[in-house]
């Protein structure tokens, strides 16, 4: 099987791999005939006003992108507060409101919390 060029110029060794990555990341019509001709499906975000698409099989991606519409408030960016950032960072104290960003963040943390 031939490798496939995404409209943005990205290449894929599959077209449906190729047809994912051009619905979910370069924004084309998951309606356009060449997504359709596939049987490729995908899930939209819940969020009033949010357009975004998921492939079907990325169920935790979708949970992570609405978990950020959850956490948002306030008029402008304003993340949650401080009281609602539940999950604290083991080596520095650094507290995230998404367990998945704590994780990451864990990862390449080198502090070393120091208690009083």
């Amino acid at each position: 099987m031939a490798p496939s060029r995404t409209i943005c110029g990205k290449m894929f060794s599959t077209r449906r791999i190729c047809a994912i990555h051009e619905v979910t990341v370069c924004n084309m019509s998951p309606e356009n005939e060449k997504i359709t001709k596939l049987g490729v499906k995908f899930k939209s975000c819940g969020f009033t006003g949010c357009k975004k698409l998921f492939y079907q099989c990325s169920e935790t991606e979708l949970e992570r992108h609405e978990a950020k519409h959850k956490v948002k408030q306030g008029p402008v960016i304003g993340w949650s507060s401080l009281a609602n950032q539940q999950f604290p960072c083991a080596k520095c104290g650094k507290r995230f409101a998404l367990k998945f960003t704590r994780q990451r963040h864990e990862k390449s943390c080198n502090k070393i919390m120091v208690l009083d």
